[in-house]
């Protein structure tokens, strides 16, 4: 699971596990799949548009992408 990826927008979404920067947050990067690939940080939202932090897990199966913390489960969706 800590390999989990997903393909939005001719890019890769993956969480980058070597940030576990202070305060415990975690990241999401987006890499564009292109022949001069740019690495960006992604910034994942809930259903109510706040920002997704802290620090979580993520998975992937099929087309589906999900993000997990202490408190929920998140399916995520490009928007």
């Amino acid at each position: 699971m800590a390999r989990a990826f997903g393909i939005c927008e001719e890019a890769v979404i993956f969480p980058n596990c070597y940030t576990r920067i202070q305060g415990g947050t975690a990241q999401l990067l987006r890499r564009t799949l292109s022949t001069t690939p740019k690495t960006e940080l992604a910034e994942a939202v809930n259903d109510l548009g706040e920002t997704i932090d802290g620090q979580f897990q993520a998975a992937a199966r099929g087309s589906h992408f999900f993000l997990w913390t202490r408190s929920a489960l998140y399916e995520m969706e490009s928007t």
